[in-house]
């Protein structure tokens, strides 16, 4: 409000309620499922007495509500009672074991699968699994690619392989997923580092402001560094939502993660947008330009 009236902006049209009036538009505007476990009324009853006491605008009086206005705002709760057999509730799967044949479930037995042949074979068929080493019918832990058993080139001696740092894309002030990424004062406020553990710097010679190169198979952004104590050796922040800004030799200077992220599904069927194996080394060129001090480049097409 107050900017809006610096831009010289009617405010008081906008906003013609106060904040105690909109939260009691939240209490009148309430409401609850009454004893039958599906009519809903509201919440609380409206006299002509309560619109005068608070000041009530745009509310006619109501008899139908559950409780008073009074009492709402004496206690801040509104307790629903609770009977035998009452329809306020609801049990998953009650019809089903209760009678399992007369309600069968969506499966090929019928029955709830704790063994289900058909989503392995389902999973098999979407290529995340070879079919020569099929995902089991049951459940149990399936290794997921670029997990933690990857970061070791030799999983029973522990040696570290190519990509022995989990990467993570942290949702950051900057920017709201992509947006806000061109807005000059948030890059001045906010450097969008990858955040690393003292651990994994001092092994690499990095110290924080250093720019370092993060890569794998898939890409390479370059980030300077904000080395921390908290960070768990072995894992790496980088921030989410940078727009793709490419050098000449194909690395993301401006730490477009999505460089890193390959199709891979897990078994789920999630793909991993978030989170990726990589490496981290002090990169060649310590003269880059922080974001706030280059220019802006715009994606293809937003500039038109």
């Amino acid at each position: 409000m107050e900017l809006g009236r610096r831009l010289g902006v009617d405010v008081d049209a906008l906003f013609p309620y106060t904040g105690a009036e909109l939260h009691l538009f939240r209490l009148l505007n309430a409401t609850v499922v009454d004893d039958d476990g599906e009519t809903v009324v509201p919440l609380v009853s409206i006299t002509p007495e309560d619109i005068e006491k608070y000041g009530i605008r745009d509310f006619e009086p109501r008899a139908e509500g559950k409780t008073t206005i009074d009492e709402m705002v004496k206690k801040g709760i509104y307790h629903m009672a609770r009977t035998p057999g009452d329809k306020l509730g609801y049990i998953a799967y009650e019809d089903f074991v209760r009678d399992p044949e007369g309600h069968p479930r969506q499966s090929t037995s019928g029955k709830i699968e704790l063994f289900c042949q058909e989503k392995a074979d389902i999973f098999t068929k979407l290529g995340w699994q070879d079919a020569n080493d099929p995902i089991p019918p049951y459940a149990t832990y399936l290794r997921p690619r670029y997990g933690y058993e990857d970061t070791f080139s030799n999983w029973e001696a522990k040696e570290k392989g190519a990509y022995p740092i989990q990467v993570f894309n942290g949702h950051y002030l900057r920017r709201s997923h992509s947006s806000f990424d061109s807005n000059g004062y948030l890059r001045e406020a906010f450097a969008s580092p990858v955040f690393m553990s003292a651990a994994d710097a001092a092994e690499r010679g990095i110290v924080t402001g250093d720019w370092v190169r993060i890569f794998n198979d898939t890409g390479s952004i370059v980030r300077q560094a904000s080395v921390v104590e908290t960070m768990m050796p072995g894992v790496a922040n980088t921030m989410h939502g940078s727009w793709i800004e490419m050098d000449e030799t194909g690395t993301s200077i401006n730490g477009g993660t999505n460089v890193l992220i390959d199709s891979t599904t897990s078994a789920g069927v999630q793909q991993g947008y978030n989170t990726r194996l990589c490496q981290i080394e002090k990169y060649e060129a310590q003269d880059i330009l922080p974001d706030a001090e280059r220019p802006v480049v715009l994606p293809a097409g937003i500039e038109e």
